[in-house]
């Protein structure tokens, strides 16, 4: 499991992206605030998991950005581990908006579809 710190590494790509899709408002998201894993490694065709804890009723959102347009997945499960929301496309900056039904930890899962390591970073709301 990945622990979450603060980044330097695409943090100003990833506000970028949350900022241009206008995600949420600021009190919605992750209980704590908003969270940046910083510059992480993802192992050839492997996945990293987070836990992250969002609120109930509020709108949710996970972007990850891949370096030099590798491609990566998210897949976000609940607490039950039903799978709740994913991106899948072919690229390199993957985004999932779901609204949880109540406050809870979520499984945050970075798949890297790429034969070799590719760095990324991932933020949420």
């Amino acid at each position: 499991m990945k622990t979450l710190r603060p980044s330097r590494f695409l943090t100003s790509l990833l506000a970028g992206a949350l900022v241009t899709l206008s995600l949420s408002p600021v009190l919605a998201g992750a209980v704590g605030g908003p969270k940046h894993s910083g510059a992480q490694t993802v192992q050839a065709d492997g996945t990293d998991t987070y836990h992250i804890r969002f609120r109930g009723q509020e709108e949710a959102s996970v972007v990850a950005v891949a370096a030099d347009g590798e491609d990566i997945d998210l897949d976000i499960y609940d607490e039950d581990g039903d799978l709740i929301a994913s991106d899948h496309d072919p690229d390199s900056t993957p985004v999932c908006l779901f609204t949880p039904d109540e406050t809870q930890e979520y499984t945050i899962k970075v798949r890297n579809c790429m034969h070799h390591d590719v760095d990324y970073a991932l933020a949420t709301n």
